[in-house]
């Protein structure tokens, strides 16, 4: 059992306080990591090309949601390159209601545009967005962190003349 001067040390302001910053910190790093990798696989699918919906499917992605799943194929220079892409929201709350939108989806039949890398047409998907949602997350936990820095230097006098600092 962890003493009391162990327990009050670290139930202390300043731990605390560090603890908030650390965490501001982790969560804005989270976010920016999550962000700049979309961003980054959505920068090298360069090309399109008209693709075939070869199969519709519902895929679980947690208890209460899920989502359409496509499996499709499309053709660069006379070679056929198949894909699966999980659909971005809206995700839907059980199976039925993912099946009832997919029959409307299917109806549609809509032609569709795969995304795909021009130097390895493998890596490829049937969307492309911009992560608006993780960048601002990614903007407003970095302005939490930057808040928190700027209160540690705010209570630390730093000196502003040459002299000050002897």
């Amino acid at each position: 059992m962890p003493s009391r001067k162990f327990v009050k040390a670290m139930l202390s302001k300043k731990t605390i306080y560090y603890a908030l910053i650390a965490l501001a910190a982790l969560v804005s790093l989270y976010f920016w990591t999550m962000a700049s990798r979309i961003l980054f696989a959505n920068h090298f699918l360069n090309r399109t090309a008209a693709a075939r919906v070869i199969q519709w499917e519902v895929e679980e992605i947690s208890s209460d949601q899920f989502a359409i799943k496509a499996c499709y194929s499309f053709e660069i220079d006379g070679r056929v390159y198949h894909g699966n892409t999980l659909l971005a929201k809206p995700y839907y709350l059980n199976p039925p209601s993912a099946v009832a939108a997919l029959k409307e989806k299917a109806k549609l039949s809509e032609p569709v545009t795969a995304w795909y890398r021009a130097s390895d047409p493998t890596q490829s998907s049937l969307e492309k967005h911009f992560p608006l949602g993780l960048l601002l997350r990614a903007l407003l936990a970095s302005a939490v962190f930057i808040y928190f820095i700027r209160l540690t230097f705010a209570s630390v006098k730093i000196p502003t003349r040459w002299k000050d600092f002897f």
